[in-house]
């Protein structure tokens, strides 16, 4: 891989569903470089036009390893779950109210808290169990596997953890590409840590409610090994 931005040629095309982008530099010297977040129709079509056989996953692995620090965590949480395990991953963005979600804005150069919808406590609390009601059906459809519970909201996982052979791993979550100005390594460190043992699940699933928001997040993590990913509206 090139580490050179002059012998690189950027191209950003997400959402992208042709090869043109890549064509118009197709006898560029410079290795080109693709943004093209969650679209892997872009990889098939590549495939199709060079006579290639990429594979998100491979491609991922060549790119991305996990450093020693974040390997010796993964490490521990697939020892305290101690086996297989079901992967649920859930994302409420405010509105159980214990969540700050930032977005990048342009007009003021830097990061700010986004305003989303809070419900009330009431509400709250039927979404609450409504979601973990839906996390037992899974677990009774999978026997006897554990599920690894995976929120952006601490609320959630508080209840959650209560079920049997449910685990979650509560501290504070961040979404990875907001930009959150008071970030630390460790809220970026955690955020991979779910990643990394969501794409290690055998089954991964994402549970979505007309209110919450449908995330990428675990699907890509199913990707990276491959693993079938349900995504469960109710």
């Amino acid at each position: 891989v090139c580490t050179s931005i002059f012998g690189v040629a950027l191209r950003r095309i997400v959402g992208c569903k042709t090869l043109e982008p890549l064509k118009e530099i197709e006898d560029s010297w410079r290795q080109i470089h693709l943004y093209a977040g969650s679209n892997e129709e872009i990889l098939v079509a590549i495939n199709i036009e060079w006579g290639q056989t990429y594979s998100f996953g491979k491609l991922f692995a060549e790119l991305f390893k996990p450093s020693v620090e974040l390997q010796e965590r993964l490490q521990d949480v697939q020892k305290e779950i101690g086996g297989e395990y079901i992967g649920i991953h859930l994302r409420f963005q405010s509105l159980l109210g214990d969540f700050d979600e930032y977005e990048y804005s342009s007009t003021k150069r830097k990061s700010v808290r986004a305003s989303y919808p809070t419900l009330e406590e009431k509400e709250q609390n039927k979404l609450i169990e409504k979601c973990v009601s839906k996390t037992g059906d899974i677990k009774a459809s999978e026997r006897s596997k554990k599920i690894l519970v995976l929120s952006d909201s601490q609320k959630f996982l508080k209840v959650a953890e209560r079920c049997e052979d449910v685990m979650v791993y509560p501290s504070r979550s961040i979404h990875i590409d907001a930009r959150r100005p008071d970030a630390t390594h460790e809220d970026y460190l955690k955020v991979f840590q779910d990643f990394f043992a969501l794409a290690k699940a055998t089954k991964i699933y994402s549970l979505v409610t007309n209110e919450m928001y449908t995330s990428d997040f675990p699907r890509v993590a199913s990707m990276v090994n491959d693993v079938p990913f349900e995504r469960v509206s109710f």
